[in-house]
């Protein structure tokens, strides 16, 4: 995971995009060179260690977009499970109403 200050940065300071460029709050940011999606990978979950759990793991991502594919310093872009935390609930209720779900900060 990359701090959202320094996505912001690394995006303004290692791409094409503008030195006014302002990322989502929505977003969080993951990856670093090798380490990265790439294209056809949208949607792709970005999970960590669930530290409530040693041993399995918690979506906090859905890949997004990004610039190239595993540049050094220039991390990809994921849309916060967290921050559309309410509307995945909702959905996923519907659709599965036994379903247990527990989302990731």
């Amino acid at each position: 995971m990359v701090e959202y200050s320094k996505c912001q940065k690394a995006l303004r300071d290692k791409t094409d995009l503008s030195q006014t460029f302002v990322l989502n709050q929505s977003s969080v940011c993951a990856g670093d060179q090798g380490q990265d999606a790439c294209t056809g990978d949208g949607g792709s979950p970005l999970v960590c260690p669930d530290p409530m759990s040693p041993g399995q793991y918690v979506q906090v991502g859905a890949a997004a977009w990004g610039i190239g594919c595993g540049m050094q310093g220039v991390p990809g872009v994921y849309s916060s499970v967290a921050h559309h935390g309410e509307w995945i609930q909702r959905v996923l209720n519907d659709k599965f109403p036994d379903f247990d779900l527990r989302l990731g900060q």
